[in-house]
């Protein structure tokens, strides 16, 4: 029952009460006058009728507001009605909960908290919706997770089997390595012990070098005073022309088989007055002072070679016995024997060994390999390296027959 009604109810029986007071009033003024007695007898019956039914239908009111109560609930106190204050109190509560303005009754606010009920349940099923909508979304991550984990597991797996072989690699790379290294440090000791063993071979090969180079200034100095005799000997004669002739061809020197003269030998010719070179001549007859030449170049044939002219042999000393070494593999058509032979007759001594003393090195025929057919350099030779160390005057063999008539 709503307030309002329960306030009605009360003022009815309090009406009710009232005017049974008054029948009471009556009924005792009906003692003063008897003729009001069963007035007011049928009065107070029917009052008491009246009194009846307003109990009846306060009780009635009252079960109603219990049974309005029972239904509403906030029930407070014995009498078991419901209390306006707490239905209020909640009643804005529920409000505040729902989100709709306060009610002046509970019709009102069951029907804005139904709307808003309404309202939500809408709102719930978009949500519900969505929250779908992300579920599905989030299993089809979930699978492409669970894809990109087992292609993951699988290329950690795939690396892990090539990190196990790219470590195995190294390791037999590392062993390699190790066995190279050691055996560099053994090259290296075998090159430190190489290293001692090269030094001490040349200090060794310094005082070899100390003691070839002393030898080698004397051999200088000695070398020294011979190109001195050689160079004054290059400046002076061998002879001169007694008589020369442009139109024989012919011309006669004043050195003969006595001087070592034999028919072959060459001259240069120069003139007595600037030394410069005239012609060329080739000894044909050899009488005992004297020989004839044939007359081989002339270098001016408006100065032809003429009498009182110089005669000049590179080999050739009058005043001297020269001496040279051979070697060769023969000389030409002649023998070494036969060579030395023919050189001794022009007053060349031939010797064997390189010495202080020896002027020239005259070459033959080379040396071949027996095995290959090559020829053998002539720097391979001691004599040959001998020569050139002493600064000898080496003469091939086809200067050497030139030079000599050979």
């Amino acid at each position: 029952m709503t307030g309002p009604n329960r306030g009605a109810a009360q003022v009815s029986v309090m009406w009710v009460i009232a005017l049974c007071v008054i029948l009471v009033f009556v009924a005792l003024f009906g003692f003063t006058s008897q003729q009001k007695v069963t007035e007011w007898q049928e009065a107070a019956a029917q009052a008491q009728s009246h009194e009846t039914d307003a109990r009846t239908a306060q009780a009635e009111a009252q079960k109603a507001h219990a049974d309005l109560s029972a239904k509403i609930g906030f029930i407070a106190g014995s009498e078991g009605f419901t209390s306006l204050d707490a239905l209020s109190t909640e009643m804005a509560a529920a409000a505040s909960v729902f989100g709709v303005p306060e009610a002046p009754n509970i019709e009102s606010l069951l029907s804005s908290a139904v709307t808003a009920y309404q309202k939500a349940l809408v709102e719930k099923r978009d949500l519900e919706a969505k929250v779908a909508q992300l579920r599905n979304d989030l299993d089809a991550r979930r699978s492409a997770h669970q894809k990109a984990l087992a292609e993951k597991d699988a290329r950690i797996a795939e690396l892990t089997r090539n990190l196990e072989d790219t470590t195995n690699s190294l390791n037999q790379r590392n062993l390699e390595l190790e066995r190279q290294r050691d055996s560099l440090r053994q090259q290296v000791a075998d090159l430190d012990a190489q290293l001692a063993e090269n030094n001490t071979r040349l200090a060794e090969l310094q005082r070899q070098f100390e003691a070839e180079r002393e030898v080698q200034m004397q051999a200088n100095a000695i070398l020294a005073s011979k190109l001195n005799k050689v160079e004054r000997r290059a400046e002076t004669a061998d002879g001169s022309v007694l008589a020369a002739s442009t139109g024989l061809g012919k011309a006669w020197i004043d050195r003969g088989r006595l001087d070592r003269i034999v028919p072959g030998m060459e001259f240069d010719v120069r003139g007595a007055a600037d030394k410069q070179i005239k012609g060329r001549l080739k000894v044909v007859a050899v009488e005992d002072e004297r020989a004839e030449c044939e007359i081989l170049e002339t270098a001016n044939r408006f100065d032809p070679i003429g009498e009182d002219d110089l005669i000049f042999n590179a080999v050739y000393d009058p005043t001297r016995q020269p001496v040279a070494v051979l070697l060769g593999n023969g000389f030409g058509t002649l023998s070494a024997t036969d060579m030395a032979n023919r050189l001794a007759e022009v007053g060349i001594l031939v010797t064997r060994e390189i010495s202080n003393e020896v002027d020239y090195l005259i070459l033959g025929t080379p040396f071949f390999d027996e095995d290959t057919g090559e020829v053998i350099p002539w720097s391979s030779r001691e004599e040959y390296r001998k020569a050139q160390e002493s600064a000898l005057t080496i003469v091939p063999l086809r200067d050497a027959m030139a030079w000599l008539g050979l």
